[in-house]
């Protein structure tokens, strides 16, 4: 009689860098991270966290099991999405918010259109989920409705070591180290903040930092420096420098021109 072999789960260096290919229901019951596939059902608008660096986007997904709430950040969240789009996940990993289980995106995770390749029906009920969840309410609370701004002076200017990691985003080294991954300083990836004076409403002389990221987008421009000096000489020359935008957290989110 031959002896079964018993299954052994993979070892963590045979697991795909994406996770597992699981279903929704599997995904937001796994511990460990997956790449799921599911039909848009809802897109939530498009906001913006961390002073208005980090784009923060929700969908709602189904396949044939269940439907499941995944929240994607920076580059998958400004991406596209339309409802009936079938999406492709990968590294997400289950988590509490709200009292309520979703998934949510990491550093490593790509989103990708898959094509009608899920034959799934979205109903009613599907959607109800998501009109009961603020992250996809259309009406945006005063303070992220756009205005005109101008900035028409600044008073002070940094250049500092800052962490080279792309989900750190540029953060300031404290202690010779990252305090977000923790990598010890490389003293040649630097970035900034300016002190500006803007106009909004007809009300002058309010004030703003903003960081590279945000400055980059107002100029539509990448722009880097190395010296107090360098910062100077080139916000001299542009300003005022008119844009659109909304006021949240005293930053600017949502910038266009």
């Amino acid at each position: 009689m031959k002896k079964l072999k018993k299954k052994t789960p993979s070892l963590p260096e045979e697991r795909p860098i994406g996770g597992l290919e699981q279903d929704l229901k599997g995904a937001l019951n796994s511990p460990e991270k997956s790449t799921i596939t599911g039909k848009v059902v809802m897109v939530s608008p498009l906001r913006y966290r961390q002073e208005g660096t980090l784009a923060v986007r929700s969908l709602i997904l189904k396949d044939q099991k269940t439907t499941a709430k995944v929240c994607l950040f920076a580059n998958n969240a400004e991406l596209h999405f339309n409802h009936g789009d079938v999406v492709k996940v990968s590294a997400v990993y289950k988590k509490q918010y709200n009292q309520r289980t979703q998934l949510t995106s990491s550093p490593g995770t790509v989103c990708e259109m898959v094509g009608d390749s899920l034959q799934v029906e979205i109903t009613e009920e599907d959607k109800q989920k998501g009109i009961e969840d603020p992250d996809f309410s259309d009406v945006l609370p005063e303070e992220m409705q756009t205005k005109d701004i101008i900035l028409t002076d600044f008073t002070d200017c940094d250049v500092y070591q800052c962490c080279d990691m792309p989900p750190c985003r540029r953060k300031k080294i404290s202690g010779n180290k990252c305090p977000l991954c923790g990598k010890e300083s490389n003293k040649s990836a630097k970035s900034y903040k300016v002190q500006f004076l803007y106009e909004v409403d007809g009300k002058k002389d309010n004030i703003v930092t903003l960081f590279q990221n945000t400055i980059e987008k107002i100029i539509k421009e990448s722009a880097d420096f190395d010296t107090k000096e360098d910062i100077i000489s080139t916000i001299i020359e542009k300003l005022p420098i008119r844009f659109k935008a909304a006021i949240s957290n005293n930053s600017f989110v949502n910038v266009s021109h």
